[in-house]
């Protein structure tokens, strides 16, 4: 039996399986959604049942700067 991969929501710090989570990375400094989860980089992972405000705001948080339009509607889905 394969052990389930974890990951930790970036806006509520909850603990989820890793495929019911939305993966980002940052490349070349824009922040991109990972759906095939094959990009390299370090991850960071929202549940899509959060706060797109709150998430925004982690983000923001994390890359110590504001997000473009184009990045703010990415998390919103």
């Amino acid at each position: 039996m394969k052990p389930i991969s974890l990951r930790r929501d970036i806006v509520s710090r909850a603990s989820y399986p890793q495929g019911e989570l939305r993966r980002f990375v940052v490349r070349s400094g824009e922040l991109l959604e990972d759906k095939g989860e094959r990009l390299p980089g370090r991850g960071y992972y929202l549940h899509p049942d959060g706060d797109p405000e709150k998430a925004i705001k982690a983000f923001a948080r994390l890359l110590r700067r504001p997000l473009s339009n184009e990045e703010e509607a990415l998390i919103r889905g």
